[in-house]
């Protein structure tokens, strides 16, 4: 974006920002090959735009989102959703540790926030936090 107000930066995030956002710095910075072989289809992206489309199914074959809680391909995305600590959180430690935290908390992000914690990523793990751009 050419100015900080076009980009937006003090506002929410919602899921499909955050995928697009995840799968390009995994990809261009961290290096990161997404698994084409994975199917990532999901019964409510076809109103979004198509780079936010791309996101999503890219997110998902990097094992980053839109995923069930063992880490497989989950059937929709929630694509307006608002991402919280808990989504963040989940989203970038599989982008750190890959499934090693998946569905092994009593909630879904528990062990992600966690490991995030232990390592000094994060301070604040409170999974309702409400995301920024």
């Amino acid at each position: 974006m050419a100015s900080l107000a076009q980009a937006r930066m003090c506002d929410g995030v919602i899921r499909s920002e955050l995928a697009k956002m995840i799968s390009n710095y995994a990809i261009n910075i961290l290096g990161k090959t997404p698994n084409t072989d994975i199917d990532c289809v999901f019964d409510d992206m076809s109103g979004q735009p198509k780079d936010l489309q791309q996101a999503a199914i890219t997110a998902c074959q990097l094992g980053l989102m839109g995923l069930d809680v063992n880490g497989n391909p989950a059937t929709s995305f929630n694509p307006k959703q608002t991402v919280t600590r808990a989504i963040f959180g989940t989203a970038f430690s599989r982008l750190l540790y890959g499934d090693m935290h998946n569905n092994t908390g009593s909630n879904w992000y528990d062990a992600h926030l966690a490991a995030l914690f232990t390592d000094g990523i994060i301070k604040n793990i409170t999974p309702s936090l409400q995301e920024l751009r």
